[in-house]
């Protein structure tokens, strides 16, 4: 599932608004259904929980990337550079992000 910039921007925003103090006086378990929580992810549903949340809490972190010059499809008889994550077409349009899935596009 590709994570959104707005989503991002949520999650930083929760995290940003809880006062030191508070984060203090929890315990690790309250920590981690904090953090559980706060970035969105289910721990009932995920079977590997510890692999699971970290791997949410990277991929808010890292965001995938992708390039032009990596998959393509033809498209009205021409090769046009399609976004390796996840195969919408991405032209020679300028964007710096796919505006399908959100993958930073690099050279």
């Amino acid at each position: 599932m590709a994570i959104s910039d707005d989503e991002r921007r949520d999650v930083a925003r929760k995290l940003r608004e809880i006062e030191r103090q508070t984060l203090c006086e929890l315990t690790d378990g309250e920590l981690i259904d904090f953090l559980v929580e706060t970035v969105g992810f289910n721990r009932y549903t995920n079977e590997d929980f510890d692999e699971g949340l970290l791997g949410r809490i990277a991929d808010l972190i890292d965001r995938p990337s992708t390039t032009r010059h990596g998959k393509f499809r033809t498209k009205y008889g021409r090769e046009t550079p399609c976004c390796e994550v996840c195969g919408y077409s991405i032209g020679d349009m300028r964007w710096g992000y796919c505006p399908k899935c959100g993958a930073e596009v690099v050279s």
